[in-house]
């Protein structure tokens, strides 16, 4: 907050802000009865990360991570595929066995 004076019976705050060198144009212009809202609890650090999750950076970063998992995912599935059908089973499923074709011949 820069200036606060009385214009037409509102109260004309003059703002600027922490990485401006100017300050902000569009002065605002608010009530005299009216309670304006302040600052009464902060978190150091979430500003920087919200601003990181909304940079370019943050979205590539976050598509190479999504690509990366889904091509593990995708090779872990094919590993244990292939182990699976190493072990007595043909491209067609499972080969039955003696009990199996014992039950279909009774």
């Amino acid at each position: 907050m820069i200036d606060v004076r009385v214009v037409s019976g509102l109260n004309r705050l003059t703002t600027k802000g922490d990485a401006n060198a100017l300050i902000d144009t569009d002065p605002v212009m608010v009530s005299a009865n009216r309670e304006v809202p302040r600052v009464i609890w902060r978190v150091p650090a979430v500003g920087s990360t919200l601003a990181f999750l909304a940079s370019p950076q943050s979205q590539r970063l976050g598509l190479t991570l999504l690509v990366g998992a889904n091509l593990l995912a995708l090779a872990l599935f094919a590993l244990r595929r292939r182990s699976t059908e190493g072990e007595g089973s043909t491209p067609d499923g499972p080969q039955p066995t003696r009990t199996d074709l014992e039950s279909v011949h009774a």
